[in-house]
């Protein structure tokens, strides 16, 4: 091993002193046996020998195996390979094999590191990070710094190298000190990464199961408002229908005014709701419409007798007189009235033995003319009124004449 040092101006002095150059040569083979040094020599295989040995039957020195050349190295690695290195484990047939693998070869062999100071047992694959040690590089800036201190002799050089050296020195130690402080720094960050990652990748998770979590509750508002929407449309057709089934009386008069919404010009046919003559009493409906006549148009009154839940205590044909009146919204009285009266041997009056019985009325009611007149008493705001009144009193005192004759 050889050591030298470069010195040129002041400041290239300090900078080549602090390099070093190693030359190494490589070290001769040692006989295990008779312990004679001898460089290594590499040599050309002869092929011609090559491939006679190949075809040779070779006998095992050390057991009855015998065979073919090329298959005798196989079984001594196999069965006589008694040399194992110390550092790699592996094994080898000769111990001069070792020898040259333990000093040339293996990886894993520890060399002496070439600073004088230092002189640490390294690993040969190691031995590049040794050198970049903290250790090393301030053993190597010790170094150079008794180097000058010895070889330099002037004053005068010395000082100036001795200062820009400290100078160096304490700007080393500075970056070491920051190095090892940017280290830790290193760590804790990479530390708090990590602990942010975990978080993020939790809270990720978190953010999934709620997104999740929020689809299947936006599934269920909707199935919910879904299920509003058909509740809604089926409480709306049950209030419907009962007011479909909500029947209208007749008044302690036996009176009982129908309110319609006038359709304007064009024809129309409109149905009044179900009342009934009392609780217990008959049920009807009243149908008013436009009908045509070879002499014009006019208004049409129907009236209808329904099945009631009380038919079979009540007396049937229904023979009461019907007063119907279109009624004058001016307060003057000027209603339109006829009397319509039932014929008892028709079975439009008889007790209804389907849903309901046909209707009768008066087809020729009043001239579509009182209605259509835009000064009309008839209709104001788009409706108009019918008045039913049903004649009892008559019918009472017919009864009585009739039983009196009996």
């Amino acid at each position: 091993m050889q050591t030298f040092i470069v010195i040129s101006t002041p400041t290239a002095m300090l900078r080549n002193c602090i390099m070093q150059v190693v030359l190494e040569k490589s070290e001769p083979f040692v006989c295990h046996f008779c312990t004679t040094k001898e460089q290594k020599k590499r040599g050309l295989p002869d092929r011609g020998v090559e491939r006679e040995l190949k075809t040779t039957i070779v006998a095992c020195h050390s057991c009855s195996w015998s065979g073919c050349y090329q298959n005798y190295l196989d079984h001594l690695q196999q069965q006589h390979a008694n040399f194992e290195c110390i550092d790699c484990h592996e094994r080898f047939i000769a111990e001069n094999s070792l020898q040259e693998h333990r000093h040339e070869i293996c990886v894993h062999r520890y060399l002496t590191c070439a600073l004088p100071n230092c002189r640490e047992l390294v690993k040969w694959n190691e031995m590049k990070a040794h050198h970049l040690s903290n250790k090393h590089q301030k053993l190597l800036l010790m170094f150079a710094r008794e180097h000058i201190n010895q070889e330099f002799k002037s004053a005068d050089n010395l000082g100036m190298i001795q200062n820009e050296f400290n100078e160096v020195f304490r700007s080393v130690e500075t970056m070491l000190s920051v190095v090892d402080i940017l280290s830790t720094d290193y760590k804790r960050l990479v530390s708090d990464r990590d602990e942010m990652r975990t978080a993020t990748e939790a809270r990720d998770t978190k953010l999934n199961e709620v997104r999740q979590q929020s689809n299947a509750n936006d599934e269920r508002i909707k199935s919910l408002i879904t299920l509003q929407t058909e509740s809604e449309i089926e409480l709306a057709n049950i209030k419907r229908m009962c007011q479909d089934k909500q029947m209208l009386m007749i008044d302690n008069d036996s009176i009982i005014i129908l309110e319609f919404i006038y359709p304007g010009a064009v024809s129309f046919s409109l149905e009044s709701k179900k009342f009934g003559t009392s609780q217990y009493g008959y049920v009807f409906t009243l149908r008013v419409c436009t009908t045509r006549q070879s002499r014009g148009e006019y208004l049409s009154m129907f009236v209808t007798l329904h099945r009631g839940d009380f038919d079979n205590v009540i007396s049937f044909p229904f023979s009461c007189d019907i007063h119907l009146r279109l009624v004058d919204q001016s307060n003057r009285n000027k209603h339109i009235e006829h009397i319509l009266r039932p014929d008892l041997n028709s079975p439009v009056v008889s007790r209804p033995r389907d849903e309901k019985n046909d209707e009768y009325g008066i087809v020729e009611f009043c001239s579509m003319d009182y209605l259509r007149d835009p000064q009309s008493v008839y209709v104001k705001d788009g409706r108009f009124f019918t008045q039913v009144f049903f004649d009892f009193l008559k019918n009472d005192e017919q009864s009585s004449t009739k039983m009196i004759i009996n």
